[in-house]
């Protein structure tokens, strides 16, 4: 028992040094690693919540993953009827050019998609570009029919928009600096 009016002794402090002061982030030094498991174990919402619901939660992501996946082949199956259509029935050795396409915000795996399923008719050739802030990311691919040589073509293209890229005859893939004449390097790429 301490007498009325002393002073409590001292509570120990985990030293702390402020950095990024304007962020408000303050690291700790030298905690003990046992205070922090501690205090994870405490703030942790598996802790608040129960351990059924970290299963729960996996499955409702795997859910969502699966629904997002369809989803994302429904669009591209849109996607490519319309740009068929647009070719007016082939897009290639046999039907002609090649067809270029650019889509705004059109991710890789979107463009691979789309492309499986242009390539699925005889001698079509694509050549399709996905706009993004980062720049353009290029995706050239043909029916195991047409004799174009897609690594060669997107060479050819990556060259004249200052980008870069490889593959092989089948399939190649690269990526254009912001800004880039896709479709300007694609005429001079097929043309050339």
């Amino acid at each position: 028992s301490d007498p009325v009016g002393s002073t409590p002794a001292p509570v120990p402090a985990i030293p702390t040094t402020t950095t990024a002061a304007a962020s408000g982030r303050v690291m700790l030094e030298r905690a003990p690693a046992t205070s922090l498991r501690a205090l994870g174990r405490v703030m942790s919402c598996v802790h608040l919540l129960g351990p059924h619901v970290v299963p729960m939660l996996r499955e409702e992501l795997s859910g969502s993953r699966d629904a997002l996946g369809k989803t994302r082949g429904r669009l591209a199956e849109a996607i490519a009827a319309g740009l068929a259509k647009r070719a007016g029935g082939g897009a290639g050795d046999e039907g002609g050019a090649p067809l270029v396409a650019l889509l705004e915000d059109a991710p890789l795996e979107l463009l691979r998609s789309i492309a499986t399923r242009l390539t699925a008719e005889p001698g079509v050739v694509a050549v399709l570009g996905g706009r993004t802030p980062e720049g353009v990311t290029v995706l050239v691919a043909k029916n195991a029919t047409s004799t174009v040589d897609c690594g060669a073509l997107l060479k050819r293209l990556a060259t004249a928009a200052g980008g870069r890229g490889g593959g092989r005859k089948e399939h190649a893939e690269g990526k254009l600096p912001p800004g880039a004449d896709f479709e300007g390097a694609a005429r001079a790429a097929i043309e050339g």
